[in-house]
This record gives structure tokens, sequence and C-alpha cells, in this order.
């Protein structure tokens, strides 16, 4: 549990997500990594959810998320697969365009919404001024564990 964020599962692609969600403003999706959950992002999602609405799924195959037996060419668990599974997610929570952030494994599936078309999750220009076909959210800011 984060707080100030609701806890509850989501039926998405055939897969039962355990998700935290909260916040108002634009909707942004935290992935985290591996061997993680989304308890990686307790510190900075009570953060974001003050301008944002967040929503921070365990991927699937991790935490309290289901974790589909693999089938013989492990495509069930590509990079590509899990973008498409969180895709679905986000349309079953009615969010059709949506920003993405991610750590490690979850900055590789949210990296791989490109291959999706831009308007799935908009998009954001990059310093040089063009057009990306994958939104980004970038946070500045200290961590607890900086000196």
């Amino acid at each position: 549990m984060i707080p100030g964020l609701n806890q509850r599962r989501v039926v998405a692609s055939g897969v039962s997500f355990n998700v935290c969600e909260g916040g108002e403003g634009p909707p942004v999706l935290l992935l985290h990594g591996y061997p993680q959950t989304h308890l990686v992002w307790r510190h900075l999602a009570p953060t974001l959810a003050r301008e944002f609405t967040v929503i921070v799924p365990d991927l699937k195959g991790y935490g309290d998320s289901d974790a589909p037996a693999p089938d013989p060419s492990s495509s069930r668990y590509s990079k590509r697969a899990m973008a498409a599974d969180l895709v679905a997610l986000m349309r079953a929570l009615n969010h059709e365009r949506f920003l993405v952030a991610g750590h490690d494994r979850g900055a590789r599936v949210g990296a791989e919404r490109r291959t999706h078309p831009v308007e799935d999750v908009g998009a954001r220009r990059g310093r040089e001024g063009q057009r990306r076909r994958h939104a980004s959210v970038w946070v500045r800011g200290r961590s607890n564990h900086d000196p």
C-alpha cells in the first residue's frame, strides 16, 4: 500500500493486476524494475499525486499481480506484450492517453510504447524540440538517499 493512494485489483488482457492509484490531473503510469514491485514508488507517488492521477501497478508476474505460465516462446513476458497489457490496463481505468515513467525493466517496458500509435499515450517534445513517439515524465529533486 502506498500512503494516499487506493489499492485494488484490475483485470486487463486476462491478467489481474495489483494497482495503486490516486491524485488528480493528467494520468501517469509508474513502472517498477526487476525484482521490485509497485512499492519502489512509495516515496515519489504521493508527491506526484498532487498534480497527476498516479497509477502504480505491479507488472505482470511481479508482486501481487497475476503470473500466467510462460508460453513456449516466452513471448507472453516480452516487453512488447507487457506494454500491450499495460495499455489495456490503462484503458480499463478509462485512460486513453497517459504519461509513462519507469525504472529498470519498467523503463524498457514503457519504452515499448513507442511501437504503439502516439495517439494512445500522447507525446512530448525532446530537448531538441522534435516530437517523441513515447511519453515521459521527468522528475527532478532529491531522494531520501541523496547526501
